[in-house]
Parts: structure tokens; C-alpha cells; sequence
């Protein structure tokens, strides 16, 4: 409520006579200022053996602690063997919009990059106080995971045929990737199986020809690959 008087005294340490006054009630209220705030109730992260390309889910639950609806920013990354963070180029994460006191799922998602290398992973979920990705500034709270799943090697198959030099197929040619070795058959060709994407070697070799050695980048196959040798 609010009260307005008038008084005969000028004198604020000395007013005794008053001459009139009026009151409104329920003028105005007084509120708290907006708190914004929130906390990680849980984090879990889908766990086991994964692969370049597979989908690695988790779940975040998030609690609005301030006094004020809002919408904040739930990031989510992944830390690799090697120490550096993978997103997806920034799109992991999503927004979620909270009452005060409120608790929500989150469901968030990594999907494995081709650039991601083997061996264990971490998993991390941050809520920001943000809600646009890109001017995240106030990490509110976090939580990680550490060892929470691993990316596997992928593997494909590795075909081809060895031929002279006059193009003719060459069989019971030793053909090796690695500690992986083959015969080629009556018609020249070979198949090598599981091979883990990454840099190989190839090496073919015959009776009375010249030992050939090349480099095979390799991702997930198949592949096709012809080889020549020449004779000793």
C-alpha cells in the first residue's frame, strides 16, 4: 500500500500536524530479482563398442534452481584418447526450457566422426545459462563420464588380382597387408577380411618375380585393388 500526507510543519524532524492524506492499497509489489540457475541431476551415457558412423546416446537431467522460467543450453561432447573434444562441428547439445523447480530428460546424441580415433572415450554434459550455441558464456554446472564407451576399429575386406607384366593373372601370389596374408587363386585374385580402416602396407610377391610393396589408405571397404609384378 502507499500513503500520501500533507503536514503544517515544513520541517521533516518535526512533523506533528497533519492536514489531510490518502492511501492506495495495492499499489505496487516488491518481487525478488530473477535468479537464474540450474544443476545436473543425472548424467548417463550409453555404453560399449562403437563405430565410425554409429549414434552415441545420452541422457541428461536437468533441474531449474532460479526463480525465473528459462531456457538454458545442455551441451554434450565426447573426449577422445587423444585428449581433444569431438561435437559433430558444434551441433551436439540442445536447448530446454524450464519453470522454476522443475525437472526435464534431455535426450542428446553423438554421432561418430570419421576423424575420431580409436581407444576409450569420456563423455561430458554442460548446462549453460545461454540458449544460443553460439554466445555460450555462464557454465551453470557439469558432469563426466569417464571411460564411457569405446569406438572400435572399422573393418572391411580388401580384394584384388595380381597380374604380370603383360597383364596376365598370376596365381599362388603371397599377398600381405600387415600381419594379414592371402594366396591369390587360379585366376589372380585375392581377399583379405577385417582389415581396420587406417594406413596400410601391400605387399605381393611370386616365384621369380620382383617383390611389390604400396601404400593402401583404407576406410571401410570394400576395395578393389590390382597389383603387377614384374619378373626378377
Amino acid at each position: 500500500d502507499t500513503r500520501i500526507s500533507i503536514w503544517e510543519e515544513s520541517d521533516r524532524d518535526n512533523l506533528q500536524t497533519r492536514l489531510d492524506d490518502i492511501r492506495r492499497n495495492n499499489a505496487f509489489e516488491v518481487v525478488k530479482p530473477s535468479e537464474v540457475d540450474a544443476r545436473l541431476v543425472d548424467f548417463g551415457v550409453e555404453s560399449g563398442e562403437f563405430r565410425q558412423g554409429d549414434s552415441v546416446g545420452a541422457t541428461a537431467v536437468v533441474e531449474n534452481t532460479g526463480n525465473t522460467e528459462h531456457t538454458f543450453f545442455v551441451g554434450y561432447s565426447v573426449i577422445g584418447p587423444d585428449g581433444d573434444y569431438y561435437d559433430n562441428n558444434e551441433e551436439t547439445g540442445r536447448t530446454v526450457t524450464l519453470d522454476p523447480g522443475e525437472q526435464r530428460s534431455v535426450s542428446l546424441e553423438w554421432v561418430a566422426e570419421d576423424i575420431a580415433p580409436t581407444g576409450d572415450y569420456d563423455a561430458q554434459a554442460v548446462i549453460w545459462k545461454e540458449s544460443d550455441r553460439n554466445s555460450l558464456q555462464t557454465r551453470l554446472d557439469e558432469d563426466r563420464r569417464n571411460e564411457a564407451f569405446r569406438i572400435a576399429a572399422t573393418t572391411g575386406t580388401v580384394t584384388g588380382i595380381v597380374v604380370d607384366s603383360s597383364g596376365e593373372p598370376l596365381s599362388d601370389a603371397t599377398v600381405r597387408i600387415d600381419s594379414e596374408s592371402t594366396m591369390t587363386d587360379s585366376s589372380g585374385q585375392f581377399t583379405l577380411s577385417d582389415i581396420s580402416s587406417g594406413e596400410h602396407t601391400l605387399v605381393s610377391t611370386a616365384p621369380g618375380y620382383t617383390q611389390t610393396t604400396v601404400s593402401l589408405p583404407f576406410q571401410s571397404g570394400p576395395v578393389f585393388y590390382r597389383t603387377l609384378l614384374s619378373p626378377n
